[in-house]
């Protein structure tokens, strides 16, 4: 006869927010599923997290992603999309990719100096991408480029974990969440509101910075544009180089703050999202 203590159960948990639409987001690959996968799956419990949503001009709140300052001293990022990207075309230096990859998260390594894509579970990692010093000790880690908000997955009021965990260990992980939960950073993104863009087509653009807390914000903060890659069509001829932009500041952990640099752009994409560095 097996410990009982060693068995299986079922623990769900719910995030309840006064935010966004009607309703439950019950499934696994919800943006909290997999930011705390460690925790209920492997019993490891993160830093600190911090869930960011973006709201665009038709008012809806949708998932952005999810920041974790992990036990290992990695920063990580779970994005908010409607749906998993099952194959990744682009190239790491003078790599090229052109297979199938699910994108579960982006790790940047302890010393900040380079990243990669991770699957699910961390089963494989893809890519060793660099990272751009700047100045005042923080990096661009990474921007993000995407078609449209539809992209992004609709945030809804109560977002639910639910996963097998031992029996024996339950309640310390019940807590752990709680505790994730109480301490974590909310960060609504938003556009420069004094600014309309009539082009089309165009994208959203998404630039995120490292660095320790209080770091100055650099001078340039348009980082990471897709434009005359293989991914994107040429900038237009007539842009200047110049958008407006909207910095949002989010204190991570005690020794880590991100800064989350949104902007809008003339252009079409090839496809739904484009990473850069």
């Amino acid at each position: 006869m097996g410990n009982k203590g060693n068995e299986k159960i079922r623990l769900e948990v719910t995030w309840r927010l006064p935010l966004g639409a009607e309703g439950k987001d019950e499934a696994l690959d919800n943006p909290l599923s997999r930011a705390t996968a460690s925790l209920f799956n492997r019993g490891r419990p993160s830093q600190r997290i911090s869930q960011c949503y973006f709201r665009g001009a038709d008012a809806v709140l949708r998932w952005l992603g999810i920041f974790v300052h992990s036990q290992g001293d990695r920063v990580l990022f779970f994005p908010g999309f409607k749906a998993p990207h099952e194959y990744v075309v682009g190239n790491s230096h003078s790599k090229e990719w052109n297979k199938p990859f699910v994108i579960d998260h982006l790790s940047l390594e302890p010393d900040w100096d380079t990243w990669h894509l991770t699957s699910p579970c961390s089963v494989e990692h893809l890519g060793k991408l660099k990272t751009r010093p700047l100045e005042n000790g923080c990096i661009h880690w990474f921007s993000a480029s995407v078609e449209s908000s539809d992209e992004l997955r609709v945030l809804r009021k109560e977002t639910v974990v639910s996963t097998e965990v031992s029996e024996a260990d339950v309640d310390r992980r019940a807590n752990i969440f709680q505790a994730m939960s109480e301490n974590a950073v909310v960060q609504i993104v938003e556009l420069n509101s004094q600014y309309a863009l009539n082009a089309v087509p165009n994208f959203l653009h998404f630039s995120v910075l490292v660095g320790p807390p209080g770091f100055e914000s650099p001078p340039s903060q348009l980082l990471g544009l897709p434009y005359g890659g293989q991914l994107a069509s040429s900038k237009p001829a007539d842009w200047d180089g110049q958008a407006p932009v909207r910095v949002h500041r989010v204190s991570l952990s005690k020794c880590i703050d991100l800064e989350i640099i949104a902007s809008h752009h003339p252009g079409e994409l090839k496809m739904p999202v484009v990473f850069g560095c």
